[in-house]
């Protein structure tokens, strides 16, 4: 039996319908994978930066020494031991025992204003002296620092063959620290190493200092004023034979008659400046002082006050009587004369 043959055209219509549903499929497939592929993106981890420590702390081995009747701490090379500790100053050493300190802590400031500049012109120089600038002659005093208090720095040639490097505060809080040393480089970064470690632990002062420091400036005061009777009110009373010779000089008793107050004829005092109150028993202090004095010319054609004398080595002795701080001398280190004629101690420094 014959089959019937299919018509041209629709076999041609069989086969774009084939094609079609190939193609929907292939579409099908392709979507479906399109979806369900997941695309992992990859991540480049940034190296983590490595951090340069900063240079170790010089200081980190060194041990600390607090001193609890100054209220200061302070941090010291490893071979450094304590040497001595009193009312004024703490000192150590890294030598043998007996040996020399070679950094000490003090109250007592060094009077940088009284010493001369070390000169290297001389084979023998006078000591001590401050170094200098070797063609001008002037002294090397830098700026410094000690716990946040302005501070100078100098180097201090105590003998021909020993320097030391000083830093001593300014003002408020009175401490000095001396190295052992010279101004090399070593040496300098080793002091200033020591510098920063120091810290006032407590800023608790001498409940004597203010009453002492009142009474200074009192004596100035009466002095400025002229007034006679205050002024030797402050003092202790005149007891051997040449401090009464001194005192009825400068009070004009030695006249006879109401006293003129020699003191403030020949010369005036002021601006006075207290640079160190240091401890020498509980009823003794002695004050260190810059003031300016004003001489009395009358020769010639010249009468009156000479211009002011800037005076930096000026002390007072100041004791206890009683309840009483009063002046026991005030003394010009630097006048080697006498207001009156005989060779008292006690009014050496003015009047005179």
């Amino acid at each position: 039996m014959k089959q019937k043959a299919i018509p041209a055209g629709r076999q041609g219509f069989a086969q774009i319908f084939i094609i079609i549903i190939l193609l929907a499929l292939i579409g099908g497939v392709l979507y479906i994978g399109f979806k369900q592929a997941k695309i992992t993106p990859i991540l480049t981890q940034s190296p983590v930066p490595t951090t340069i420590s900063s240079t170790s702390d010089p200081t980190a081995n060194w041990k600390t020494y607090t001193n609890t009747k100054f209220g200061f701490e302070i941090k010291l090379p490893a071979d450094e031991g304590l040497l001595t500790e009193n009312n004024t100053s703490t000192s150590f050493h890294g030598g043998m025992p007996g040996s020399d300190p070679d950094i000490i802590v003090t109250k007592v400031l060094t009077n940088i204003n009284s010493l001369p500049a070390c000169d290297y012109n001389s084979e023998s120089p006078k000591v001590p002296c401050l170094e200098a600038y070797h063609d001008s002659g002037a002294k090397i005093i830098l700026n410094s620092s000690i716990d946040g208090i302005s501070a100078k720095k100098f180097y201090l040639r105590k003998k021909l063959d020993e320097k030391w490097i000083i830093a001593q505060t300014s003002s408020q809080s009175l401490v000095e620290i001396e190295s052992l040393g010279d101004d090399t480089d070593i040496n300098n970064k080793n002091f200033d190493q020591m510098l920063s470690t120091f810290k006032f632990t407590s800023q608790a002062t001498d409940p004597n200092q203010q009453a002492i420091t009142n009474l200074v400036n009192s004596f100035y005061t009466a002095l400025a004023n002229q007034d006679g009777k205050t002024l030797f009110s402050l003092m202790t009373p005149a007891t051997t034979t040449a401090e009464k010779s001194d005192y009825n000089w400068l009070t004009g008793a030695d006249l006879g008659v109401t006293p003129t107050y020699r003191v403030f004829i020949r010369s005036k005092i002021n601006n006075q400046k207290i640079t160190n109150i240091q401890k020498q028993t509980d009823e003794s202090y002695l004050v260190s002082i810059t003031d300016q004095s004003y001489g009395y010319s009358n020769a010639g054609s010249v009468v009156g006050f000479t211009s002011p004398e800037p005076r930096n080595n000026i002390s007072m002795t100041v004791i206890n009587i009683g309840s009483q701080w009063l002046i026991d001398k005030y003394t010009d280190q630097n006048y080697q004369g006498n207001p009156g004629s005989a060779p008292s101690l006690k009014y050496n420094g003015f009047g005179q």
